[in-house]
């Protein structure tokens, strides 16, 4: 998978179910080593295979570890609801999945976490 930027944020989808967020300037790599060598992180070599289930396309490291930060210290459901949304669901079906937690839609948490790298 090519990008046309420099830096990835990505998420994995484990066997056990469980969620990995790294960053990366080559997926198809990073989730070989994942699946197949030890140089995947310690977490996902116990919980293999593992499958790609969310990316975005970052400028800049500094961006890409800020997403992976903020990603990181939300809920699971949170987390759950940003990668559907990131193009399956409608702002209507996201609110109705929410259930009324306060939480932001992918569009607007990716603007702005993309907004304080700037």
């Amino acid at each position: 998978m090519k990008t046309t930027s420099d830096w990835l944020f990505y998420v994995l989808r484990c066997k056990d179910d469980s969620l990995y967020a790294g960053i990366t300037t080559d997926i198809t790599r990073r989730l070989h080593e994942h699946n197949n060598t030890k140089r995947g992180a310690k977490y996902t070599r116990s919980r293999r295979p593992v499958a790609l289930v969310f990316w975005l396309d970052v400028s800049c490291r500094s961006t890409a570890s800020k997403i992976e930060s903020k990603f990181k210290k939300l809920s699971r459901r949170q987390k759950e609801i940003l990668i559907r949304s990131a193009g399956e669901l409608t702002d209507e079906q996201l609110e109705q999945v929410r259930g009324g937690m306060s939480s932001p839609t992918f569009s607007d948490w990716r603007a702005e976490v993309l907004n304080e790298g700037r």
